[in-house]
Order: structure tokens, then C-alpha cells, then sequence
């Protein structure tokens, strides 16, 4: 301990004995006591490395001697690496979040310095990384990133890798696990033989189509599903928004006493004063560890916004825009003006909550809520977003189990599927002002009435114009955010109400386009192989499009010396030539012009070559001459009840 009892100052300088000038390694932690407890966990971003880089190759062997397959922590539901930048943004919400050394926008020279190409290999350098915010049972975690054109990189330096450890969740232990032998084995020794041992045992994760899908309800309310059907709900009381099923093979009907979920959310909808239209005015969910709490973002009677995690009131600080608690982080994402959020669960769900004003009549607040989940609940979700299974028309499923079809009727739609899904009121997770109870809310769904009219039949010039709809187009061309415009504009007569649902319609569809996914090649097709001189190899490669009609292509982008590739059969041949080399072979899907891109790498030796002398002897093995001193600005403030 270095000191104690510190004044809560924004600075403070600590001085580091000689006594320990012979460590190699270090960092600083601070933690909060009160009471003999522990309430709060402070790690420094100042990580020193301090080794003789000529003992690099050496502590990479032993390194690696110690560590275990990847296969022993790597592939129990560690999530997988969106094949495009674009999927990667559109997933970020629930998945992934930028790393923040390696980002688009970064203005430090040293940007993505971990991830560029090494000098004299022909290999891609990344412009921008993401790492998975939820982390696996064994807390390993995934990192991928992307080069100039948004193509996932699966080799060299430039590529993300497979993390023992989750970086964000596990700092000290991703430094220890991973960084430092990235640094050196990669980075510290030009020893080719000790890099690829790292990327063996932090193998780089391959590209995949199964990155989650989002939902949004937004306006008057309107719902797009998590598999993109788009519909409206004008319902009044408590509803399960999004439930998310624990078993293995979930039922088509939903049963709270008789399931499990690992995730319940639900919301609040009340008429608007003027109209028997409904807008949402409460959001409360929960992740299902018994020590977990439920969270609520309501707007009070007197239009305010409040933010409850169990019966406790929760606020932000002037200079404060992420709350930590164990099971979930919520930040604000508009500093002090409080109408942007993300809360986040590291299941792998994200849900973000924007508020909208509305002024007609009188001012009142209004949430939209956007959700975004993890590929890997494909199959067991429940509630107003609709079954997550990839198929559109069964999105629309009462509680019951009866699909509705989304081209009814607003009434059936109404009575059939939206009211099936209010809550039990024994199951409630909000909180309650005074003269308001679950059981207020259920007897108003029994009774509530809602304007069944369908604006779109009446033409109305100023609505189309304020909502960006051509003049003389037909009604059955616009897309679901110009409908729904049109229909919060007619109903309530409110434009910044309509154009508002007008840009949340467009951000859903925008983010729907590029969930759209490129070609997926053959899971068979290896990433690396090790070959021995003058063997011959002989390899099939294709690629399909999840959408049947479509044409894929194949383009060789390179290919080893003397070797041959016919595009048209996808038949690759080669007589191995000593050294490393690789096939880079691109998919276009030519109707959305999608592309994706698969490389494997070549690593061809000579039988008895005296050159596969352990890392730390032989000739080849050169370092580079120079210490490595890594200060990473700012902290990592962990706080948590």
C-alpha cells in the first residue's frame, strides 16, 4: 500500500519507492471503504512495461508453454465477429463497443497502434476495432477489427483476437493474459515463429452473420419487431416488452410461473390529453440474477423524468455519465440534458431510451425506446418486439401463442396481440407514485377504447410535406418511418412530434440495411495451414447468400506464387512453396452489393529446417531496441452497490 486515507481532490500525486524498481510490470488500485465494505474499485490507466526487449522471445516461450487450448475457454457462447464495420455499429448497441485506442475519429497519431501491420509483411493494418461487451463463462472476451473498406481482418497483427480475459470487465487480468504477451511476443521480438505462437493461443475469431438484431417503439406508439415487421399499438396500461426465454427449447406460448427468462422488460402507455391515442411514458426491466434490481425510467405526473434502480432514485453527477452496478452499466449519452440513454445488461442486451417533447396543447414528455440483442437468443424472445427467429411473419404472437397477421386491422391487432401482452400486476417491475398500482394499470387495458381511425386514407398535403412524402405517390409505397409521421402528425397535430418519429423510423431502417449480410464462405475453410514443402493442396471455395435469389461472385484479391484459382468453380491449387504466404478470396452479393472476404494463411516449412529453433535462439531471431513505457491517459472508475 503506497497510501492511504486520500482527500477526494481530482489529482494526487504518489511517488513509487526504489524498493520496487525491479518489477517489471505495474499498476495502481484504489478502492472506497466504508464500514469495513468495499463500495467502490479504481484502476489507474498508467500500465508500465519495463523488460530489456532482448528477453522478449524468451518470456513469450514461457508464455506460452503455460498457456491452455483455446479451445478450453474460447467457445462457449463467446460472441462472434460481425463480418462489416456497418454490422459491427449496428450491433454495437447490445455487443460491441469501440476500442478505445483503436476508433474512427481518433485524432492520436498513435490510433489502432496495436493493430498495424509489422513491417515487411504483406498484411492489413486496422482503422477501427470493437470488443464484445459481455464476456463468456470463463470471462474471455472477443475483439474485431476492420481495415479501410469495413472488411473484418482475420490475420496478421491487424486482426482482433480471441482475449482470455474481457478487457473492460477484467483489466488487470486482459493486461496480464494478453497485452503483455501480445507485446512481447508481437511487438517487442520480429521472431516471425513467436507472434504466430500468440495467434495461436489468442487465435484471431473469424467473421460471422449471427451478430443480433434490434427493435425500436417509437411515437404514436409504433413497433418494428426484432425481425422488421413494422405495425402500431395504441394500448393503455403495462405491457411485456421484451421477455427473453432461458430454456433450451422455448414454447410458442408464454408462461411466467412456468418459465424461466433471463431478461423481462416491460413498458408504460397513457392517452395523450387531446386524443384516445397513446404514447409511452415508462420503461422497467431486469436481468434475472436473484441479486440483480429492476430499473425504471418513468415520467412523472408532472412531467418529469425519473430514474429508479429498485425503490432508490437514482441522479447523475455534473461530471459523471455512466453508472456502473454488477450486472448492468446505464449511461447518458447527452451530458446534463437528460434525454439520451443506454442501459445495458452484459447478457448482451441494450436498450436506449431517447425523450421527445411534445408541445401541441401542452407540453409533455414522450419515450421511444430502441432494444438491441445477441445473436445467440435467436428463438426466445417474447413480447411486443415479436419472435426473434429471422421470420417476419410470425412476429406478431399473442401471449397464447396465436400469430397474428401483421396486415390486420389496427382493432384486431388491438384485441388480438397488443392487450395479450399486458403484464401480471404480481410481476410488475415499476415503480409506483402514490395513487398509482399495477392493478390502476391492468383494469385501464381491460377498459381503454383506442382511435381505430386510419389517417393514411385521408390525403392531406401539409402532412406529406412536413413528412417528406412526394406529393402524388401512393399510400402503399411509403416506407414505415413516413407512415408513421403521417399518423402522429394527424393524430395529434404536433410536427415536431411527427418529424420526430419521421428520424426515428429512418434510423431503424438505416440500421436494418446494414444488418443486411454479405456472403458467408464454407465454415470448413481454414484461416491458417501448416504445410510442409512441395504438398500439394487442393481446396473447394464458396460462399452462399442468406437470400436464395441471389448471385454470389468469387474475385481472387491474391494468391500465392505459381498458384491457380478458377473463380467460376471455386477450386483453389497449389504446390507449397517454403515460407508464409496466403489466398485472399472476395464474395459480392451483386444484387445489395455486399461483400465479404476470407484469407488463409500458408505457414510452409522445410523437413529438419534448422530454422525451427525455439524463440530466443538461432539467427533470425531480432528485436527491436527499445523499452516499452505505455501510459494510457485517464481512469477506469468502477462504482457499484
Amino acid at each position: 500500500m503506497l497510501v492511504q486515507n486520500l482527500n477526494l481532490t481530482k489529482s494526487t500525486r504518489i511517488q513509487l519507492p526504489s524498493s520496487i524498481s525491479d518489477l517489471s510490470t505495474c499498476f495502481i488500485r484504489v478502492v472506497a471503504h466504508f464500514n469495513a465494505q468495499i463500495y467502490a474499485g479504481l484502476n489507474t490507466g498508467l500500465l508500465i512495461v519495463r523488460s530489456h526487449p532482448s528477453l522478449a522471445p524468451e518470456l513469450c516461450q514461457i508464455w506460452a508453454a503455460q498457456q491452455p487450448e483455446p479451445s478450453t475457454w474460447n467457445n462457449d457462447s463467446l460472441l462472434p465477429c460481425p463480418m462489416t464495420r456497418w454490422q459491427a455499429i449496428a450491433a454495437g448497441r447490445c455487443c460491441y463497443q469501440p476500442d478505445r485506442q483503436c476508433y474512427k475519429g481518433n485524432t492520436n497519431q498513435d490510433n489502432c497502434w496495436l493493430h498495424q501491420a509489422r513491417p515487411g509483411r504483406d498484411e492489413p493494418s486496422a482503422v477501427e476495432c470493437y470488443v464484445s461487451i459481455t464476456s463468456n463463462s470463463h470471462d474471455a472476451g472477443a475483439e474485431c477489427c476492420y481495415d479501410n473498406n469495413g472488411t473484418i481482418i482475420t490475420r496478421g497483427t491487424g486482426a482482433g483476437t480471441d482475449n482470455r480475459y474481457q478487457q473492460t470487465k477484467f483489466p488487470v487480468q486482459h493486461f496480464f493474459h494478453d497485452f503483455l504477451p501480445y507485446l512481447q511476443c508481437c511487438m517487442m521480438s520480429t521472431y516471425m515463429e513467436a507472434c504466430d505462437k500468440y495467434m495461436y493461443y489468442r487465435p484471431p475469431r473469424r467473421g460471422s452473420n449471427t451478430m443480433g438484431s434490434n427493435g425500436q417503439m417509437w411515437g404514436d406508439p409504433h413497433f418494428g419487431t426484432l425481425d422488421g415487421t413494422s405495425y402500431t399499438f395504441n394500448g393503455y396500461g403495462e405491457y411485456i416488452y421484451l421477455a427473453i426465454n432461458n430454456d433450451t427449447s422455448p414454447s410458442d406460448a408464454f408462461n411466467a410461473s412456468n418459465q424461466s427468462y433471463i431478461f423481462m422488460s416491460q413498458i408504460r402507455t397513457i392517452p395523450i390529453s387531446f386524443n384516445n391515442v397513446t404514447v409511452t411514458k415508462g420503461f422497467a426491466a431486469r436481468s434475472n440474477n436473484i441479486e440483480n434490481q429492476s430499473v425504471s425510467i418513468t415520467i412523472s405526473r408532472r412531467e418529469h423524468l425519473v430514474l429508479h434502480r429498485g425503490n432508490e432514485i437514482l441522479e447523475f453527477e455534473d461530471n459523471i455519465d455512466t453508472l456502473f452496478f454488477p450486472e448492468m452499466t446505464i449511461s447518458r449519452l447527452d451530458g446534463n440534458n437528460n434525454s439520451h440513454f443506454f442501459l445495458s445488461w452484459t447478457i448482451g442486451v441494450t436498450i436506449e431510451i431517447n425523450v421527445i417533447k411534445m408541445t401541441s396543447s401542452s407540453e409533455q414528455l414522450v419515450l421511444n425506446i430502441a432494444a438491441s440483442v445477441a445473436g445467440i437468443f435467436r428463438g426466445k424472445t417474447y413480447g411486443l418486439l415479436g419472435t426473434y427467429d429471422g421470420i417476419s411473419n410470425n412476429d406478431l404472437r399473442s401471449k397464447n401463442g396465436r400469430i397474428i397477421n401483421s396486415n390486420a386491422s389496427l382493432e384486431r391487432i388491438h384485441n388480438d396481440f397488443g392487450v395479450t401482452w399486458a403484464i401480471d400486476p404480481s410481476s410488475s417491475l415499476f415503480y409506483y407514485e402514490s395513487d398509482q398500482s399495477a392493478k390502476f394499470f391492468e383494469e385501464k387495458n381491460r377498459k381503454f377504447v383506442p382511435s381505430f381511425i386510419d389517417p393514411i386514407k385521408e390525403d392531406n398535403s401539409s402532412i406529406r410535406t412536413n413528412c417528406k412524402i412526394n406529393a402524388i405517390s401512393s399510400p402503399s409505397s411509403w416506407n414505415p418511418a413516413q407512415r408513421a409521421c403521417y399518423y402522429d402528425l394527424y393524430m395529434t397535430n404536433d410536427i415536431n412530434f411527427g418529424q420526430a418519429s419521421l428520424m426515428t423510423g429512418n434510423e431503424l431502417l438505416s440500421i436494418r440495411m446494414h444488418q443486411r449480410n454479405p456472403p458467408s464462405f464454407r465454415s470448413s475453410l481454414p484461416r491458417t495451414m501448416n504445410l510442409t514443402h512441395g504438398a500439394h493442396v487442393y481446396l473447394n471455395v464458396s460462399a452462399t447468400s442468406e437470400y436464395s435469389s441471389h448471385v454470389v461472385e468469387l474475385f481472387e484479391l491474391h494468391r500465392p506464387e505459381h498458384a491457380i484459382f478458377n473463380r467460376n468453380t471455386g477450386i483453389f491449387q497449389w504446390t507449397a512453396i517454403k515460407g508464409e504466404h496466403y489466398l485472399s478470396i472476395e464474395a459480392l452479393d451483386k444484387t445489395y452489393n455486399l461483400k465479404s472476404k476470407h484469407d488463409i494463411t500458408f505457414a510452409v516449412k522445410v523437413i529438419d529446417d534448422e530454422n525451427t529453433a525455439a524463440p530466443g535462439k538461432g539467427n533470425d531471431n531480432h528485436v527491436n531496441e527499445a523499452n516499452f513505457i505505455i501510459l494510457i491517459i485517464g481512469l477506469n472508475v468502477l462504482f457499484y452497490r
